[in-house]
């Protein structure tokens, strides 16, 4: 039975959960009457593009690679073409014509155009119609399969046990990672700039009373692993880990209300001290 992706931007029905997904991983973005997506630079005009245009993929400068599949419904990665594959080549490819855009969208002033051609229209269904102004002899359905056999190297080494370790990854130094937090009286936040890092059960974050322990695993290859000596004791049952696309975000309860000088024992005094309540009057 098919699903329906629930990420942002796709929204398409779906039955293999491992065919690739294009979607907006950042925020909707609404300023000085643009729109558009935190992750993205176009910023067009139209409110309706946010909501429900397909996001456009980064330009592609690879092919097929012949040993991989093309599957039926993939649609050409190519900026401006829209094929989609009915997943009867059987590796016979001849015969195709790809006609796309191999610029970049303009959005200016209400116009609406591709950076690599001159013709401008005002709407938003225009602009998807516009026809390609280059042409390559075969489709971009499935790419060199090179993310793929990324991942797949790097699911391996983590069933290892040991990933980087084996001199097959980056293992970073402890402490490397940019991270800063700000606080109230009750918990505190904190944030680790590390992006791309895969989610649980390949990355944990683990908390024992006054310790916590990273051991975080990005889509890349990388590994970084730290224990933090907090300032003062958490209650691990209470605390939240969040990882999002460019960091990993955590909310430590503390257990006894107080403002802490540093996140770990033996840091200078920094962070933001947010104030819970009313002051009280001299």
């Amino acid at each position: 039975m098919a699903q329906k992706c629930v990420h942002k931007g796709c929204g398409k029905p779906f039955t293999d959960p491992d065919e690739p997904c294009v979607y907006h991983p950042g925020p909707p973005e609404f300023h000085e009457g643009q729109k558009g997506w935190k992750c993205c630079k176009p910023r067009p005009i139209d409110a309706d593009v946010p909501r429900t245009g397909t996001p456009l993929p980064e330009p592609e400068t690879e092919d097929d690679d012949p040993a991989v599949p093309v599957p039926a419904g993939a649609s050409c990665r190519r900026r401006g073409c829209g094929a989609v594959s009915d997943g009867s080549t059987d590796g016979k490819r001849e015969g195709e014509e790809c006609r796309h855009h191999p610029g970049a969208p303009v959005f200016h002033e209400g116009s609406k155009g591709w950076s690599c051609c001159k013709r401008r229209v005002l709407e938003f269904d225009q602009f998807v119609k516009i026809e390609g102004c280059a042409t390559k002899g075969r489709h971009l359905f499935v790419g060199s399969g090179r993310k793929k056999k990324q991942a797949a190297k790097a699911n391996e080494a983590v069933a290892g046990g040991e990933k980087g370790e084996d001199g097959e990854g980056e293992v970073l130094e402890a402490g490397s990672v940019r991270n800063d937090f700000y606080q109230s009286a009750m918990s505190l936040t904190l944030s680790f700039y590390l992006k791309k890092v895969r989610k649980p059960p390949a990355s944990t974050v683990e908390f024992t009373g006054e310790e916590m322990k990273l051991d975080l695993i990005t889509e890349d290859g990388k590994r970084y692993r730290e224990t933090v000596a907090l300032f003062a004791e958490v209650v691990p049952e209470e605390c939240e880990v969040s990882i999002r696309p460019s960091k990993v975000e955590m909310v430590l309860k503390k257990k006894e209300p107080a403002a802490w000088p540093g996140l770990r024992q033996g840091d200078a005094s920094k962070g933001e001290i947010y104030q819970v309540g009313k002051a009280g009057r001299a």
